[in-house]
């Protein structure tokens, strides 16, 4: 049997700069940024490269269970010599990371809905359905190179916490 291992999907307030003075705004249904090694990518960064500022997380989230690939393991591991909690790999990469593996997922908008007493509402639903179908991605390092992208399946999602 597959090792699996417990995510978090959430969504992310996001403003976009259009004009002075003048934003856009959305939200994002991305994988929650404690689950990964804040060194490495996460929503913020992936938000940044495609022009948005990623914000407040909305208090809606899914607990998520993935199979992790092959090489790949959740518990303690080092960097540096330093004791750290979380996903790691079989190979230590040349990075200055080690065997630190980090998860994403693409960012998914949320379609916008009707403003209402001139707040835009979100239908997070659409977006969580769609990030859960997706799956998740692992930057898993390699000692011949760079860290190489794998992809993994969601198993099972369940609403974990959600505040009105």
């Amino acid at each position: 049997m597959k090792e699996t291992a417990e995510i978090t999907l959430c969504a992310y307030q996001a403003r976009k700069k259009i004009a002075p003075y003048e934003y856009e705004y959305s939200c994002f249904v991305s994988v929650d940024d404690d689950d990964s090694r804040p060194e490495g990518p996460d929503a913020y960064s992936l938000g940044r490269k495609e022009g948005w500022n990623l914000g407040m997380k909305y208090p809606k989230k899914y607990r998520c269970i993935v199979e992790l690939p092959e090489g790949v393991h959740y518990g303690n591991f080092k960097v540096a010599n330093v004791n750290c909690l979380g996903f790691y790999g079989d190979e230590e990469g040349h990075d200055g990371m080690g065997r630190a593996v980090y998860v994403t997922s693409p960012l998914v908008q949320v379609e916008r809905a009707e403003a209402v007493n001139n707040v835009m509402q979100f239908d997070l639903e659409p977006a969580f359905e769609k990030a859960i179908k997706m799956g998740v991605q692992f930057h898993v390092p390699h000692d011949k190179g760079p860290r190489t992208i794998v992809d993994a399946s969601i198993i099972h999602a369940e609403i974990w916490q959600y505040v009105k």
